[in-house]
């Protein structure tokens, strides 16, 4: 069961004027959660799920706890084999559109000496199961650590259209471009986090040896060290003495700031967009590129919109896509209600305006998959612009850290070293 947050008005008269309620409900599905609602004399006005979608665990309910857990671990799984991923669907495909029959191409790549042993793990395993008579979908759902519920029903709509080897490559398609933007973001902050490191790291390199040794002459010499020398040195020491101890308290810090956001996040609307707002704007957009260009794999590999619209949203984070993930499942609901495809999407206020217009072109003139390619393709490209010109500023931004510190720590190592050459004099 899952527990839904929800804002709904009295359903009596469209005129009255009573204010609207909040409030939460538990149901297995948002549809019954309406549903509900309704049967209870409100008209929803918004329901979306409580972040990580899931009621919260208690002492009565260690099963939330369990599948939240497992819910992180499988998604941090997908994550590790994203490349993989891509080069295992990439291999089956061009077997398949060679008229390979599916079992022996799954046979082919689990005998591939050359293939990493995590492919041919997965190869070989999908094919017993193939083998006996499960269908490619179903024996990719064992799988939930490689693939996720959208992948899993597009291989289930290519088997039922013929089309399994386009959809299986265009998986792995999907999977690669995600490996080589998760690539770029890391290669973007990994030059800049290595100056940082290096900067503070030589730092206390100084002043827990240089800076001690000039102290200890000034000392023999009956003298006080500078005021900046003592202070470096008491900082360095402290940092030193505690570095395990600081490292550990950041990390559990991190974990509670976060905890704490995403249950703030969770509880206020306002509170939510102006994290979201914080969050960098290239971030933002590779949700909405992400999310888009699955939805267009899905209705491409024939999947209903009414049910690709929740299987794109679940490809949204919590907190950076949060908004668009609950617009879409709105959207969907919508639908699901009787309401357009055009208009539902249109109401899916995350997406820029003109992103809104394209989509609603699309949906009219029957070309929707085309029209979310195009702007995902579109958005994905503004998300690269953006962190190429974030990273060109992290990278003098982190230059100018090390400047600063090492900087800091050289100007407490010669006042020493003048008040020397005067005692000399």
């Amino acid at each position: 069961m899952t527990l839904f947050r929800y804002k709904a008005v009295a359903a009596a008269l469209s005129g009255d004027t009573s204010p609207p309620v909040r409030g939460e409900i538990v149901a297995a599905t948002p549809s019954e959660a309406r549903a509900a609602l309704r049967r209870g004399g409100l008209r929803p006005v918004w329901l979306r799920a409580a972040r990580g979608g899931e009621r919260p665990a208690s002492k009565a309910d260690p099963a939330g706890i369990q599948q939240l857990l497992r819910a992180w671990v499988q998604s941090w799984r997908r994550g590790r084999h994203r490349a993989l991923k891509g080069d295992l669907c990439d291999a089956l495909a061009t077997l398949l559109d060679a008229e390979i029959r599916l079992r022996n191409a799954l046979g082919a790549l689990a005998d591939d000496g050359e293939a990493d042993r995590r492919v041919r793990r997965v190869a070989k395993e999908l094919r017993a199961a193939v083998e006996t008579g499960v269908p490619f979908s179903k024996a990719m759902a064992a799988h939930s650590g490689w693939f996720d519920a959208g992948e899993i029903a597009m291989a289930n709509s290519g088997e039922s259209s013929s089309d399994l080897p386009r959809v299986i490559r265009r998986i792995g398609e999907r999977a690669g471009g995600a490996a080589r933007a998760e690539s770029a973001v890391v290669g973007a902050l990994l030059y800049p986090l290595i100056i940082g490191l290096v900067g503070v790291g030589v730092a206390l390199f100084l002043a827990n040896r240089t800076l001690p040794q000039l102290s200890g002459v000034l000392a023999a010499a009956d003298l006080d060290p500078p005021a900046l020398t003592a202070a470096v040195m008491g900082i360095g020491g402290f940092v030193w003495s505690y570095l395990l101890l600081l490292m550990t308290g950041s990390v559990l810090l991190v974990a509670a700031v976060g905890t704490g956001v995403r249950r703030l996040t969770a509880t206020s609307a306002f509170a939510h967009r102006v994290v979201a707002g914080l969050m960098p704007r290239f971030l933002r957009r590779r949700q909405i590129a992400r999310a888009l260009s699955h939805l267009a794999d899905l209705t491409e590999a024939g999947v209903p919109l009414v049910d690709a619209i929740p299987l794109a949203a679940q490809t949204c984070s919590a907190l950076v896509g949060g908004t668009l993930r609950t617009q879409l499942d709105h959207a969907g609901q919508q639908m699901r209600e009787g309401v357009q495809a055009g208009r539902a999407l249109e109401s899916v206020s995350a997406l820029p305006a003109e992103a809104r217009r394209i989509v609603r072109v699309g949906v009219d003139s029957g070309e929707l998959s085309a029209a979310l390619r195009r702007v995902a393709e579109r958005t994905r490209h503004q998300a690269d612009r953006a962190l190429e010109r974030w990273s060109k500023l992290a990278e003098p931004a982190a230059i100018l850290v090390m400047a600063v510190c090492v900087g800091v720590v050289v100007m407490a190592a010669v006042l020493p070293i003048l008040r020397l050459q005067e005692i000399v004099r």
